[in-house]
């Protein structure tokens, strides 16, 4: 049975109406499908480590079977969430917009990149901002020793995973080197995982928006039709 931990990093426990809204509406199809649902929203100003609560009390104090981490600025369709559930990977995402113009992807292609499987992508690395994480994967990660785990930690962060009942983090978001490039948080998950033997993918086919003062929305899929310059880097 597929039980889901929605997981929401919110900077100033504050959350976009837009999010919200896409959140209610994904809650009221998980319920037609029997799906169940726990949720948690945390904020914390270090985005690595706030990563790294949510991804702890999922696998060491829930018994979910898969973790959905939204962040507060991202508007998406239910039926997203619905297709990365049913491509049934450890590590599944999309390639939304960044908060520029003109528009460009969060994410990071293959060399050479690859060709879409239906409207399934494997890239290099994704963006969190809209990802399912399936336990196999922090799984994979602990076995094959690929990310740190911090026994009895201290400090705030780590005052929130004991307010849950964790004796230890696990720092899956920690920043790393892939060679000479310092990789953002959600970047150095995605190296993790493809070194514990994983592949990173992404729904391309639905439209998200990345939202701030102006609303950046795009398609992915819809590139395919375009200019491979305007494709994820």
């Amino acid at each position: 049975m597929t039980k889901l931990f929605i997981a929401l990093p919110a900077f100033g426990q504050q959350c976009n109406s837009q999010t919200t809204a896409s959140l209610v509406a994904l809650v009221e199809q998980l319920a037609r499908r029997d799906i169940s649902i726990g949720f948690s929203a945390i904020s914390f100003p270090d985005i690595a480590d706030l990563r790294n609560v949510l991804t702890t009390v999922f696998h060491d104090c829930l018994d979910a079977t898969h973790m959905l981490m939204v962040d507060a600025d991202m508007q998406f369709e239910p039926a997203l969430v619905l297709d990365m559930l049913d491509a049934d990977k450890p590590l599944v995402g999309c390639i939304y917009p960044k908060k520029r113009v003109p528009i460009s992807w969060v994410g990071s292609a293959l060399n050479p990149p690859a060709e879409p499987e239906g409207n399934l992508l494997e890239l290099e690395g994704i963006g969190c901002g809209v990802t399912l994480i399936r336990r196999d994967c922090i799984e994979n990660m602990i076995a094959s020793g690929n990310v740190e785990i911090e026994d009895d930690p201290i400090g705030v962060a780590a005052d929130m995973v004991k307010a849950h009942g964790a004796t230890r983090m696990i720092r899956a978001f920690d920043l790393v080197r892939d060679g000479n490039r310092r990789l953002s948080e959600d970047f150095s998950f995605c190296c993790r995982h493809r070194k514990s033997g994983g592949k990173v993918w992404a729904v391309i086919n639905h439209t998200l928006v990345h939202l701030g003062l102006y609303q950046y929305a795009g398609r992915y899929d819809q590139l395919y039709n375009r200019p491979s310059s305007e494709h994820a880097a």
